[in-house]
């Protein structure tokens, strides 16, 4: 069968050019393909050259800190001279290593905490071992000052005619120790 002069097929599609709704058509308008087409052009040019422009920029920051790293020559030779006291330990040249002045200076302490000798012999102070000082402390207790004593502040001067309370000798004006039974 044949319409408008065209022959039908079976499972073809037929020809519908002839037929024209003025109402249905669509919108040229909304997309401007070659538009969209350049700005992802634009895009591709603008992340090469971004690219580049990058990798340059790395370059020079490699070759800034290569020579940042080169020692400048000077004419003094710093190798056989020690900086100034105090000297930090670590510093080339210098003999102790950290950890054995840790060392040395635990042995020292551990030497004064367990031994006995003068702190200062004009006033006659000494140290005793910790555990002998341990033992005293808690035979004899912590000096206290008795209840209602008072001591102005340091630099403070007494009231006229207010009486002056002194605390007995060997006691401390700090604050008084609370003490705990032992079981």
């Amino acid at each position: 069968m044949a319409r408008h002069g065209h022959k039908h097929h079976r499972g073809a599609t037929p020809d519908v050019k002839h037929i024209k709704n003025v109402d249905v058509t669509h919108e040229e308008s909304d997309v401007n393909v070659k538009a969209v087409a350049y700005f992802i052009l634009g895009l591709l040019i603008a992340g090469i050259v971004i690219l580049f422009v990058m990798r340059g920029l790395y370059r020079y920051f490699d070759r800034r800190e290569e020579r940042a790293e080169e020692q400048p020559a000077t004419l003094v030779d710093h190798s056989q001279r020690l900086p100034q006291e105090p000297r930090l330990q670590g510093i080339p040249d210098f003999s102790n290593h950290p950890f054995d002045d840790m060392a040395a200076l635990r042995a020292k302490e551990d030497e004064q905490l367990t031994s006995y000798g003068w702190v200062n012999q004009t006033t006659g102070t000494v140290h005793i071992p910790i555990e002998q000082a341990k033992k005293l402390l808690l035979e004899r207790g912590l000096p206290t000052r008795p209840q209602g004593a008072t001591t102005p502040p340091a630099g403070a001067t007494a009231r006229p005619g207010a009486q002056e309370q002194t605390l007995p000798a060997g006691s401390s004006p700090g604050r008084t120790p609370e003490r705990s039974e032992r079981r």
